[in-house]
C-alpha cells in the first residue's frame, strides 16, 4: 500500500514508479483524502489542474482500500497520540 508521501514523490519525480512493477499497488481511503486535500490546497489554478490530472491518472491505476469504522478509529487514535508526543517533545515535556 502506498502512503501519501510516496504518491507525492511520484508526482515530484523523486520516486520512480517503475520500482512498483510486479506489485499490485493501492492506496487507502485516508491517503486518497489527503491527496484530494493537496489538490484543494494548490497555490494556483495551474498547479491545481496538474495535481487533479495526476491524481485522476493515478487512481485509475490503483485500487483504493476502504477501511472499516474500527480501523479509522484506531488510525485516528494513533495519529492523535503521535501528535501529542510531538507537542510534548517540542516543549521539552516527557
Amino acid at each position: 500500500m502506498l502512503d501519501t508521501r510516496v504518491v507525492a514523490d511520484i508526482e515530484r519525480g523523486t520516486f520512480d514508479p517503475r520500482r512498483l512493477l510486479g506489485y499490485t499497488p493501492g492506496i487507502s481511503v485516508i491517503t486518497l483524502g489527503e491527496l484530494v486535500t493537496g489538490v484543494a490546497k494548490a497555490k494556483d489554478r495551474v498547479q491545481r489542474k496538474r495535481r487533479a490530472d495526476n491524481l485522476a491518472a493515478l487512481i485509475s491505476r490503483l485500487f483504493v482500500l476502504g477501511f472499516t469504522t474500527r480501523t479509522v478509529v484506531a488510525y485516528s487514535i494513533g495519529l492523535a497520540n503521535e501528535f501529542e508526543r510531538q507537542v510534548r517533545m517540542s516543549f521539552g515535556a516527557s
